[in-house]
């Protein structure tokens, strides 16, 4: 997939819940329902109960992220996650190694707001590639407890789709 306009993207396109919509991607929902079922008593589910090898439809739409302060660090990234955000291997990188800045800024807040409140959170928005096609992109973030009890682990996953006949014009187009 060729590289990603990032910086196209402005804080007001994404669209955060607390809870999916009706068009949810149903791979999304899985995995939702896959971490809800690690719950004991309601309570955020522990990383060590997460097992990739329990959900091996959705791994290349999946990513865990590492919780640090005032940062988060890509653990792991999916194949259709890599190929996403431009084919680059994102594991092990920050989210300033990757991001340009309003979009991180937008991402930061929003992915610590589900370390806070231990809950998913579900986000959608826009994006374009380098040949101008409109992309779009459903994501879920999902807590998880790490040793001492706290949220020090995000699993997630994003499942991005070209809408069809839609590319971004520039004002270099021709009419």
């Amino acid at each position: 997939m060729a590289r990603v306009f990032w910086e196209k993207m402005s804080e007001s396109q994404i669209t955060t819940a607390w809870s999916p919509d009706p068009d949810t991607d149903q791979r999304l929902v899985a995995l939702h329902d896959y971490w809800a079922g690690l719950a004991r008593d309601g309570a955020v589910p522990w990383r060590r109960d997460f097992q990739p090898r329990d959900i091996p439809d959705l791994l290349p739409f999946v990513f865990l992220l590492e919780v640090l302060p005032g940062e988060f660090r890509f653990r792991l990234a999916g194949a259709r996650y890599t190929e996403a955000v431009g084919g680059r291997d994102v594991t092990g990188l920050t989210t300033a190694d990757i991001y340009p800045p309003q979009f991180r800024t937008a991402m930061l807040d929003r992915w610590a707001a589900v370390v806070r409140e231990g809950r998913p959170l579900w986000a959608s928005g826009p994006m374009w590639d380098t040949q101008r096609n409109f992309l779009s992109w459903r994501s879920v973030l999902l807590p998880l407890r790490v040793s001492g009890g706290a949220i020090g682990q995000l699993l997630g996953a994003a499942v991005f789709t070209q809408a069809a006949g839609k590319t971004r014009r520039t004002k270099n187009d021709a009419p």
